[in-house]
């Protein structure tokens, strides 16, 4: 049975997803954190329509924002999306991905102690985000030059996986500070968080 008090929302969801452009714009967020002049290119659509559509899923916590330089990256709460998929009509019942899962994709994606590749796939990236992740401390401020150097030792790119800790809300961000965020702020699935938690 429906939730009365999600019923609104489920309206709006629903109504959301009733266009074309906003599901392929779902669609490649669900591949990888873009800014919106990538996403007007690979649509065909000016930015203003892209910033129109944005704004709406953003009303609805399925997008995030996060501004590097000049340039603003978009990504896909995939944990708010499941959220409205399922959870509106039943309870979930997620269980813990089996640890031999998440340590297979770790030893296939680093090598001596570096990261080889960043994985295309969702799942296997919030595990090898969630590794490196390990080498903060929570309740300490970073300087960005301190992230930077942390992440280096682990993988040349800094700059996307710092991004990609910001995306999906590892960590926050606040005047160049950066500080851990916990867990259950954190953007994925309860199960990888609790995974996570358990190591």
């Amino acid at each position: 049975m429906i939730d009365p008090s999600q019923i609104n929302t489920l309206v709006q969801f629903y109504g959301a997803l009733a266009d074309g452009t906003r599901l392929k714009l779902i669609g490649l967020l669900a591949l990888k954190p873009t800014c919106g002049q990538d996403l007007a290119m690979q649509l065909g659509v000016s930015a203003p329509t892209v910033s129109h559509h944005i704004s709406k899923l953003k009303k609805l916590d399925l997008v995030s924002s996060v501004r590097e330089d000049n340039t603003i990256f978009y990504a896909l709460n995939t944990a708010r999306l499941q959220q409205l998929t399922k959870g509106i009509f039943a309870e979930e019942s997620p269980s813990a991905p089996r640890r031999d899962e998440r340590q297979k994709v770790i030893s296939n994606f680093f090598a001596n102690g570096r990261l080889k590749d960043i994985p295309v796939q969702r799942k296997k990236k919030l595990y090898v985000l969630e590794e490196i992740l390990k080498a903060f401390v929570a309740e300490r401020d970073y300087s960005e030059a301190e992230i930077n150097d942390i992440i280096k030792g682990y993988f040349d790119d800094y700059c996307t996986i710092r991004r990609e800790f910001i995306m999906n809300r590892y960590m926050s961000r606040d005047k160049g500070v950066y500080r851990l965020n916990p867990p259950e702020l954190w953007i994925g699935t309860d199960a990888l968080r609790g995974s996570y938690a358990e190591e």
